[in-house]
């Protein structure tokens, strides 16, 4: 049987939703023995990961219909944060059910403000998503 991390890592890999509902309770005996321990525990592989609460996510989609025009425009503006802001992580890539050219960013807090400011000047064809869940 899989371990919770292991479905969590397994969602999140596939970039999937992730529910797990059980009537197992020894599933989750290791949690409820000692939660402090495994909150500290999350936090600390969150922070080796990158993940929130250590770090924010924004997500930039690029709305282009014509294929080609969507990844010259999402490889400019790759090029653009990578020059301007060296130490923050992204990622590219592509929703192909929708057709979609995305950039994942993944940034420190003190980043937030500057990349905030500097996304604003990005063409309308550009939507940029703060998520809440990470701030």
């Amino acid at each position: 049987m899989r371990s919770v991390e292991e479905w969590r890592a397994l969602a999140r890999a596939n970039k999937s939703l992730y529910f797990l509902q059980t009537a197992s309770a020894p599933l989750f005996e290791e949690f409820y023995a000692n939660p402090l321990e495994t909150m500290a525990i999350e936090l600390k592989q969150r922070q080796d990961y990158n993940l929130p609460p250590f770090v924010r996510i924004a997500t930039v989609r690029i709305e282009e219909k014509e294929e080609r025009k969507a990844e010259l425009l999402q490889n400019t503006i790759l090029k653009k944060i990578r020059s301007s802001f060296p130490n923050i992580r992204l990622q590219k890539l592509k929703n192909t059910k929708n057709n979609r050219h995305i950039i994942e960013i993944g940034f420190d807090v003190s980043e937030q403000t500057n990349l905030q400011k500097f996304l604003k000047d990005f063409p309308d064809s550009i939507r940029i998503d703060m998520h809440a869940e990470s701030l």
